[in-house]
């Protein structure tokens, strides 16, 4: 998948941006697929869910957000919950998806934290003394 093909799928979104890593355009695809799904399992309109930051930190994909839905409080509750799951799920996937070909990785770090598949940790000019690795 490529940027523009997720920035059109889903550009519907409010605040949409992506962490623009290649390797994880799949994962956010499928999150951002979720939230919509939990969106409409409680039929609340899609223009009040908000993506505020979508970003890399410690090598997870992280996604804030907020929305403004006050209409059944209970609904609200659960899909709340449902949709923290969906992010929540997409961070946990990410640490463990090479960000830049999509590959299983492990974290790695040269002083900055990212999930890498051994390919991609190869073709770093650092790699091998400059890695540490399954350091979490």
């Amino acid at each position: 998948m490529t940027y523009e093909e997720l920035a059109q799928r889903h550009s519907d979104i409010n605040g949409f941006e992506s962490a623009e890593w290649e390797g994880w355009y799949h994962i956010e695809d499928k999150m951002f697929s979720g939230i919509k799904s939990v969106l409409d399992k409680y039929s609340i309109p899609l223009q009040q869910f908000v993506l505020e930051q979508e970003k890399e930190k410690f090598g997870e994909l992280r996604t804030y957000w907020c929305w403004f839905c006050d209409d059944n409080p209970d609904d609200y509750n659960k899909a709340r919950q449902e949709i923290s799951a969906v992010i929540d799920n997409a961070s946990t996937e990410s640490a463990k998806t090479c960000c830049y070909c999509g590959e299983p990785a492990t974290l790695q770090s040269r002083g900055w934290i990212l999930p890498y598949c051994q390919a991609c940790a190869e073709e770093q000019e650092d790699y091998p003394t400059g890695f540490t690795t399954n350091f979490m």
